[in-house]
């Protein structure tokens, strides 16, 4: 292997490889706030309106509680914040999902032959009343976990698990019917099909890649095998990169888990995997008032927002299980957010053989780990993908809560402590990584009392 191409894997925060999309690098990308934007809240009684009107401000959005999003250049801006009616100010913070994947011919990654033979498997199988590939529902991930047993004792009916996230694909065959009319905080409308956000071309080509690769090309891959997109059956390329599936993967290992649970899609994430803390903050008051009873949330940021905090606070409140990602920057993180806020499951990633996944974040943040590497999940066009990646990790945790919370009227707070303590402690296999409680164990969380 070249020293270029180790370097290239070692900086990727995960990777997504699709039913025979076998090149996909997955990156970051870091985008600022929109120009001119703040948030402000105002005190008590006083007038966003009349606020707005005394400065040149556009107000552009608004959250119950007296939070505003108000746009001006940067001069407006500064003398609207001296004003008596301003309570607090904070910029309208960028957020990105902790993974996103840019499709490009000239992208590699490197494939692991046990994922392969799951992509390659043909069998299907009726697990929580939709069809399946079978090596999916039985794999290493979710055996690990013990979840591949559990739905003789939970399966999450009449739980909702908000995602937030850049859409679903709702109409894979494996999540058929497994979702609930949800909300698209971009298009302000209420569609969240992610398939919708890009042209034609791009699921034509998807189906063209997955039925293009003879089980000839993929029985040849290994470790150490760079494969290339084909450009005919990808020429899509053409425009920028995107962030695409990220929310059909999280949403197809949250129903794998519960399968009979209720998906609740909430888009706040555009197709470059990014929103602003603003947004996001709707979002979850959203899914809150939605009757939500867990909120996954697979993204991080460097910076604590007090908006998102108030708005955590908020559906803590409410009694919701938060479940959030912690990153992949193989880095000790305290005060990722929003994992780090104290009423949030703050989840890392583990792989097979219960170490810390290569990419994961770890440190105070983290509450729990949960399998994150070498996983399978549904993505869009009705494909399977290759993922690895904490948001992967986190939607583990937030399909194991469904299934507690299916079983327990308990508070959300006592589900947490369950979670927690009936979790795998796997210290002694990762000296030097804080990774919380130990790896979840969904059917130790289903028995104890």
């Amino acid at each position: 292997m070249s020293r270029a191409l180790d370097s290239m894997l070692m900086r990727s925060a995960c990777a997504i490889v699709v039913v025979a999309l076998t090149a996909v690098i997955v990156g970051f990308t870091e985008t600022g706030s929109p120009d001119g934007r703040v948030v402000v809240e105002l005190k008590n009684g006083e007038s966003i309106e009349a606020f707005c009107g005394r400065h040149g401000l556009t107000l552009v959005d608004s959250i119950p509680g007296n939070s505003f999003l108000v746009e001006a250049d940067a001069t407006r801006l500064t003398e609207a914040s001296a004003d008596a009616a301003v309570a607090a100010t904070e910029p309208d913070l960028p957020l990105t999902v902790s993974e996103a994947a840019i499709l490009s011919p000239a992208s590699v990654a490197f494939l692991d032959p046990a994922i392969i033979d799951v992509l390659k498997d043909s069998e299907l199988v009726l697990h929580g009343g939709n069809l399946w590939k079978k090596s999916v529902v039985v794999q290493r991930g979710i055996r690990r976990i013990n979840a591949d047993d559990v739905l003789r004792l939970a399966d999450g009916t009449g739980i909702t698990v908000a995602v937030l996230d850049t859409g679903i694909d709702a109409s894979h065959p494996a999540l058929v019917g497994s979702t609930i009319p949800g909300f698209n905080f971009l298009a302000d409308d209420t569609n969240t099909n992610e398939v919708s956000d890009v042209p034609p071309a791009i699921i034509d080509a998807l189906r063209l890649a997955s039925a293009s690769l003879s089980s000839g090309v993929l029985t040849r891959l290994n470790p150490a095998t760079v494969a290339f997109l084909d450009p005919a059956a990808v020429s899509f390329v053409k425009t920028p990169p995107l962030y695409f599936g990220h929310g059909t993967l999280v949403s197809g290992l949250i129903h794998l888990i519960a399968p009979g649970a209720s998906i609740l899609p909430v888009k706040a994430f555009d197709t470059s995997g990014t929103s602003t803390s603003f947004r996001v903050a709707k979002a979850i008051r959203y899914a809150v008032d939605r009757g939500a009873h867990v909120i996954n949330m697979s993204f991080d940021m460097d910076q604590s927002s007090p908006l998102l905090a108030e708005t955590l606070d908020y559906a803590a409140d409410h009694d919701v299980i938060l479940v959030a990602s912690v990153g992949n920057r193989n880095t000790l993180v305290s005060s990722t957010y929003p994992a780090s806020h104290p009423a949030v499951v703050g989840v890392a990633a583990t792989n097979t053989e219960d170490g810390k996944a290569r990419f994961s974040n770890y440190g105070p943040a983290v509450k729990v780990a949960a399998p994150g590497d070498s996983l399978i999940s549904t993505y869009p066009a009705g494909l399977y993908a290759g993922i690895a990646g904490t948001s992967f990790a986190a939607a583990m945790v937030s399909g194991q809560a469904a299934l507690v919370r299916s079983k327990s009227t308990a508070p959300a707070a006592d589900i947490v402590r369950r979670i927690l303590s009936t979790s795998e402690p796997i210290a002694a296999l990762n000296p030097g990584f804080a990774l919380g409680a130990g790896r979840i164990d969904a059917r130790d969380a289903l028995r104890r009392r």
